[in-house]
């Protein structure tokens, strides 16, 4: 199936804007907005994209891929901007970290309705690479530093999308996902874990959910650091807020403390499944920016886009 931002949101682009290379098509008026794309797909219906404020077609920028949970499964492709780095965007427009609104183009397909086992991220991996490709030649995106994000069924996604595409992606950062096959799920979630030898993974696991267990992080752990003996950096974090819905992971870690670490292990407590706002902390977004792909003509994405060796 082929996508183009251009035929699907016609109304909102705009003809190309000189750029420092090949001419590129810009959306106008959309920057520092969400754009909605819709796709003829029985299982991902769409996504939502998002260029930081102030683009400017003359240079590249990084890309964040966020995958959402079951949660936002179903209903209209905004839902997918309900969790993960989008949501702090809604939620703060004006005061959420300044990295996210300036740095970083957002991509966030949406999953319709459907069994659980069925309306798996790493299901759709061949979509999802038509999506990045559509996205990196219709908008100014440097495929070196594009990243994976996910929360619960993102976090199982970011997992088994990122170990069946090596050399796609910068680094990754997995919330609460499965990393064994459960809820009925029967094809291996990570299908390589030796992906992960050099891909830089921020990891964050509750250790009181009893949805996606805290063993699923120790695997990942034990999987990583048996390929090498390098070893996790494991931070734990408080939680602050009046109850388990609203309150938020709290990360007193400084950019500077985790500048350069490739597997961090991030620890806190919530009494229910919740990925407690974790992305309203600005030290993700400059971690993903420390680290970059030299590599990236390798993967299968940079072969899509005419960027292979």
């Amino acid at each position: 199936m082929k996508l183009s931002i251009a035929l699907a949101a016609a109304a909102l682009l705009a003809s190309s804007a000189a750029a420092a290379g090949p001419e590129l098509p810009v959306p106008a008026g959309v920057a520092g907005e969400f754009v909605t794309v819709p796709l003829d797909d029985p299982a991902v219906d769409g996504y939502s994209l998002r260029l930081p404020d102030g683009y400017d077609p003359s240079r590249t920028y990084p890309l964040l891929l966020s995958l959402h949970s079951s949660g936002q499964v179903g209903g209209p492709v905004e839902e997918a901007l309900c969790h993960g780095p989008p949501s702090v965007i809604r939620r703060l427009p004006e005061t959420c970290p300044e990295s996210l609104r300036r740095k970083f183009i957002l991509v966030s397909p949406h999953l319709t309705e459907g069994p659980y086992e069925e309306r798996q991220w790493f299901d759709r991996l061949e979509l999802l690479d038509d999506i990045l490709a559509e996205v990196c030649r219709g908008c100014r995106v440097d495929p070196a530093r594009i990243y994976l994000a996910g929360y619960s069924t993102g976090g199982t996604g970011t997992w088994g999308y990122a170990s069946r595409r090596p050399g796609q992606f910068a680094a990754v950062i997995p919330i609460a996902g499965y990393t064994r096959p459960e809820q009925g799920i029967r094809k291996p979630i990570v299908e390589d874990w030796s992906v992960f030898r050099d891909l830089p993974v921020w990891t964050f696991y509750n250790a009181s959910d009893r949805v996606v267990g805290f063993s699923h992080g120790r695997t990942a752990v034990a999987a990583i650091e048996a390929l090498d003996g390098k070893p996790f950096l494991v931070l734990n974090h408080v939680y602050s807020g009046p109850d388990p819905y609203r309150g938020s992971i709290l990360i007193d870690t400084t950019a500077e403390e985790v500048a350069g670490k490739r597997r961090i292990l991030s620890v806190y407590r919530i009494g229910i499944h919740s990925e407690g706002r974790i992305w309203d902390n600005p030290v993700l977004y400059e971690w993903l920016l420390g680290h970059s792909n030299p590599d990236y003509r390798v993967g299968r994405l940079a072969g899509l886009i005419g960027q292979g060796p």
